[in-house]
């Protein structure tokens, strides 16, 4: 389950760095060059590199627009270095200011996904299950329940009720994202294959490891399309394979993934499955 709510987490921080333009020229310069720090994984040069764009667009006045992107901004290189109570402050802050002075509900989205991230991040699994709730609602009015953005909603909804346990939920829009995916992206789109490795992560979490097998199975099909056959980014799901066939009753089967994460981890010197490899700092 740890894996669901890590990508949603991701994917959902994300939104604020690029959700609006910038016009001022000094404002967009310092937005771009916070943006390659934390790129590059330089979290404290891009926190101070936002903090100088929040205050030059303060001086534009709070209901503006850039202030809000700013402080979106900055809050994403608080969460990136784990100070999640001070990226909390700021997006309540961009929340409240977006909510007073946006006519479309759609501004509202970037900022309620990246707080709902920290939330999820900070363990307020019943905060970000209310932000995500109301992110669906806002995509269904604004994009259509077929839409993608739609679907984006759906699957970060589906995280948020997967951390809680909560798996009817979580598998019911896990689902309805991955139908979305298929009709609107195609079926061997790299979307599809996360949708699909999501939802089989929500029924392992249950044991059905019968369903969960032919999934993960297309989840694989699809990422060594988009991947190559030895792309390290497989190793989950070849080991999330191997655990459902030994679940299943397929030992060689298992044996197999298992044989294949092997040779992948020996190219890349990735450490074995369930091994404690050396923390890095963070990367989203």
């Amino acid at each position: 389950m740890r894996r669901i709510l890590i990508l949603i987490t991701a994917m959902t921080l994300l939104v604020g760095i690029h959700a609006w333009a910038a016009d001022d020229a000094n404002l967009d310069k310092l937005l771009e060059e916070g943006g390659k720090a934390l790129n590059e994984g330089n979290f404290p040069q891009a926190e101070q590199i936002f903090t100088r764009a929040t205050q030059a667009a303060e001086k534009l006045g709070k209901t503006d627009p850039k202030y809000s992107q700013a402080l979106n901004s900055l809050a994403f290189a608080y969460a990136a270095q784990g100070k999640m109570a001070e990226a909390e402050k700021l997006l309540k802050q961009a929340l409240e200011i977006v909510e007073k002075n946006s006519k479309d509900d759609k501004q509202l989205l970037p900022t309620l996904y990246n707080l709902a991230g920290v939330y999820g991040s900070s363990g307020k699994l019943g905060e970000a299950e209310k932000l995500y709730k109301r992110a669906v609602a806002i995509s269904e009015v604004s994009f259509g329940p077929d839409n993608s953005d739609t679907a984006n909603a759906y699957i970060s909804l589906a995280g948020a009720y997967a951390s809680q346990e909560k798996f009817r939920e979580a598998e019911e829009y896990a689902a309805k994202a991955l139908n979305i995916y298929e009709k609107t992206l195609g079926k061997d789109d790299p979307n599809t294959g996360v949708a699909l490795n999501n939802l089989a992560n929500i029924k392992m979490a249950q044991d059905n490891y019968k369903e969960a097998e032919p999934l993960l199975k297309r989840t694989l099909e699809i990422f060594e399309k988009a991947l190559g056959p030895d792309n390290p980014e497989l190793l989950d799901v070849l080991d999330s394979l191997a655990e459902a066939e030994d679940r299943i009753g397929k030992p060689e089967e298992a044996k197999k993934y298992r044989e294949r994460m092997a040779k992948l981890q020996e190219k890349y010197q990735q450490p074995p499955a369930g091994a404690v490899a050396p923390q890095a700092p963070p990367v989203k």
